[in-house]
């Protein structure tokens, strides 16, 4: 996990790439706390803290729910055709000397983002409410999440312990 980091933070730069980065252990997460370590980083989860758990969850599922917004209003349907439209946008109101609407335009473009979950199996055996919502949260992303640029990597030594509905939304999985 921590090479899969280190190389997505040599490929992108913070302005193209943002990571939300659950670590139900809270191992992994030290080497990546600091900001300076990992720029891309948005919101880090290195606690059992359930609260902040759902929250955390409750935020993805909402900015992915914005982010299909967004697209919509452009007549995309994913990350990669709406950049596309938006930067012709920007260009064109930046022909018409329309600036900052151009600027605010460009603020409210969406990064790519990667959700790293490293000890996924963690997430369900922890308290009933914070397993429900991490498992909705999880299927839900599961079925829309890349095409709003969120990509999903879980990591779990033992896969077993998760439950089949979340399971059954993985398309791709590497043991």
């Amino acid at each position: 996990l921590s090479v899969m980091i280190n190389m997505l933070k040599v490929m992108y730069p913070p302005s193209q790439l943002s990571v939300i980065y659950f670590d139900f252990k809270i191992v992994e997460v030290m080497m990546h706390a600091k900001p300076y370590k990992m720029p891309h980083c948005v919101a880090m989860c290195g606690t059992d803290c359930g609260d902040y758990i759902k929250s955390l969850m409750e935020y993805v599922v909402r900015d992915m729910d914005e982010r299909l917004a967004f697209f919509k209003n452009f007549g995309s349907t994913n990350l990669k055709d709406c950049r596309k439209i938006v930067k012709k946008e920007i260009e064109r109101l930046m022909a018409e000397g329309n600036v900052k609407r151009a600027m605010e335009l460009k603020e409210k473009l969406p990064t790519r983002t990667i959700l790293l979950v490293d000890e996924a199996a963690q997430a369900f055996q922890m308290d009933e409410s914070v397993q429900e919502a991490f498992k909705s949260g999880t299927i839900r992303l599961a079925q829309l999440a890349r095409a709003a640029g969120i990509h999903m990597v879980y990591v779990s030594q033992d896969p077993s312990r998760m439950p089949d509905e979340v399971m059954n939304n993985f398309k791709a999985r590497a043991c």
